[in-house]
């Protein structure tokens, strides 16, 4: 029993290399704005998380549901209350799923 020959790896390699370029394109162009909507997907089902502040960032550490990334790069929180907060990319310390 003679056992086919494997494919070649090199259409899948450039096709990992032209999105990773096309990804650096974006980014350059829209920065995180261009992969909002892909980011939003990803997550998922509502999650509890915990935002800490980046070093010198006069913010408290915030808990809540995340719900998302916006156009501009914030991060989404609501509130138990219902409320919801903008926290702007550069004052995100670290966002950590607590529940």
């Amino acid at each position: 029993m003679r056992l086919p020959q494997p494919c070649s790896g090199e259409p899948i390699v450039a096709g990992v290399l032209q999105a990773i370029a096309t990804a650096h394109v974006a980014f350059a162009h829209r920065h995180l704005a261009g992969f909002v909507p892909m980011l939003n997907r990803c997550w998922g089902r509502a999650r509890t998380v915990e935002l800490e502040p980046a070093a010198g960032v006069s913010l408290a550490t915030r808990c809540g549901r995340f719900c998302g990334i916006e156009a501009g790069g914030g991060i989404v929180l609501e509130t138990e209350a219902g409320v919801r907060h903008v926290v702007a990319a550069h004052h995100v310390g670290r966002l950590r799923e607590v529940g």
